[in-house]
């Protein structure tokens, strides 16, 4: 995928002009954490990290926090933007060298998974990863937002030479997204398509609670759920 490997270094621009909240999403998430570590400070996996923009709001907010993502490139910009220890994992099947106390699945990358099998895959290894009693939170759009076919356009200016089209298609339980990469002066155009799988709620829940999780809860914040689930 050219937006999280070759067009990496523009991600962040491009979700800056989206309007993406990242300190108040992970003002939100450092809640839950602290709720849940009850004056502890465990390992937290931040799973499919990108950028790691979230993951450095919350080790500023005193956090240990790991990242992980399968794109090499956005993980070379999450070493440098965190510090932190960087491992490229596939969110399927991974396995740390010790267990973490959270492990986080932000701004959709969970419906990356293709299949009930794969997000079956995740949610187990989520739980092999984690610390009897560990939390795991994910975050992702409300599902029942997306009803029957539609199509949607943005585009947004990086700079005075570069604009990014980005086009979703939406036809359930399916969404693919097309990005345009477009080059003002040289009037070259590169694109990249992302094929996502949209989840309802309730397969969420019984998914979680099949792979061993227990105390499922949903916090809503706009058209954002907050999932947390904790290992048996």
């Amino acid at each position: 995928m050219k937006l999280y490997a070759t067009k990496a270094e523009i991600y962040d621009r491009m979700i800056q002009s989206a309007g993406k909240h990242y300190k108040e999403e992970s003002g939100l998430i450092a809640n839950i954490l602290q709720k849940s570590f009850k004056g502890r400070n465990p390992p937290v996996l931040d799973l499919g990290c990108g950028t790691g923009t979230h993951a450095a709001e919350l080790i500023r907010q005193g956090f240990n926090v790991i990242c992980g993502d399968i794109n090499k490139e956005m993980l070379a910009i999450a070493k440098k933007k965190t510090g932190a220890e960087c491992l490229e994992m596939d969110m399927r099947r991974f396995l740390l060298r010790k267990k973490v106390g959270a492990i986080i699945c932000l701004y959709n990358t969970l419906f990356y998974n293709q299949n009930a099998e794969e997000l079956m895959s995740t949610f187990s290894s989520c739980r092999i990863n984690l610390e009897p009693g560990g939390i795991l939170i994910l975050q992702v759009t409300d599902p029942s937002l997306f009803r029957g076919d539609k199509n949607t356009s943005f585009t947004w200016a990086l700079n005075n030479r570069e604009i990014v089209v980005q086009s979703t298609f939406i036809r359930l339980p399916r969404m693919l997204h097309h990005f345009s990469f477009i080059n003002l002066d040289t009037k070259k155009e590169e694109s990249d398509w992302h094929e996502m799988r949209i989840f309802p709620l309730r397969a969420i829940k019984d998914s979680l609670i099949k792979c061993g999780f227990c105390c499922i809860k949903i916090t809503k914040d706009k058209n954002t759920l907050y999932i947390t689930g904790r290992r048996k």
